[in-house]
């Protein structure tokens, strides 16, 4: 039996990574509350003034990162829930 359904999702240590029907792959981040964010980048300047910015949205489109850089990891807002990248210490 075909599934029709958008997404297939499979778990990952904590963070759920979904599959769209074409074969790309999103980064997402299941909150406490059960809302699914995805992980995703623009060009810019931060503070420091360096280029890459990562944050998290509620969708998912093609700026949608596949998977998370290396030397960093997601954390959540406590009092909020809203996840967010930072360095790994």
């Amino acid at each position: 039996m075909l599934n029709y359904s958008p997404l297939n999702k499979k778990k990952f240590s904590g963070v759920f990574i979904e599959r769209k029907i074409w074969g790309e792959m999103a980064f997402t981040y299941k909150n406490k509350r059960g809302i699914t964010y995805y992980l995703h980048t623009r060009e810019g300047r931060d503070n420091s003034g360096r280029g890459k910015l990562f944050f998290f949205s509620k969708k998912n489109d093609e700026s949608a990162e596949d998977k998370l850089p290396a030397g960093y990891k997601v954390d959540e807002n406590q009092r909020t829930g809203l996840p967010f990248v930072k360095k790994e210490s």
